[in-house]
């Protein structure tokens, strides 16, 4: 998984010992895309961004646990969208972040949590099955940063990060 965050961390209070997540940075005004962000560990991703005052677009195929999230997101009080898309389809990522930043604003948080796994041998794996593994599972994650808007990686450099 990467994810591409920039922000200025807050300080945390010389009188507390400890701080929850969520209070250590404030996301408000930010905007993530999280890529399998319906389900598992995407979800609970999107969810803590939430928690913190982010608003979070979800992509990822199912519709169904689309707005399953959509409804959480929602709950906490965040502007969010989910657009259905299938990662191995080259052809979908500008247009599902041109999506997001339509609805919600710049794109601030990129986290490419999506992936996928064929079970069985590899006897009985067929050429496409690897080849959609690949462009899901890899391809995604290299081809998304670089359809991003230019301007956001003209920021300092101190103030991204990849992970």
């Amino acid at each position: 998984m990467s994810i591409f965050l920039r922000m200025q961390p807050k300080e945390l209070d010389s009188e507390k010992k400890s701080m929850s997540s969520t209070k250590l940075f404030d996301l408000t005004g930010r905007v993530a895309v999280v890529t399998g962000g319906n389900g598992g560990i995407g979800r609970g991703i999107a969810l803590g961004l939430a928690e913190a005052g982010s608003a979070v677009a979800v992509l990822a195929r199912n519709e169904e646990k689309n707005q399953r999230v959509m409804d959480e997101l929602h709950a906490l009080g965040v502007p969010a969208l989910a657009v259905k898309i299938d990662l191995a389809e080259r052809g979908q990522l500008q247009p599902a972040l041109d999506t997001v930043e339509q609805e919600l604003g710049p794109i601030n948080i990129l986290v490419n949590n999506a992936g996928i796994a064929v079970l069985g041998g590899v006897l009985d794996l067929a050429p496409e099955d690897w080849d959609r593994v690949f462009e899901t599972n890899l391809n995604a994650c290299f081809l998304l940063p670089t359809v991003l808007p230019r301007g956001l990686w003209s920021n300092s450099p101190n103030q991204w990060q990849s992970n």
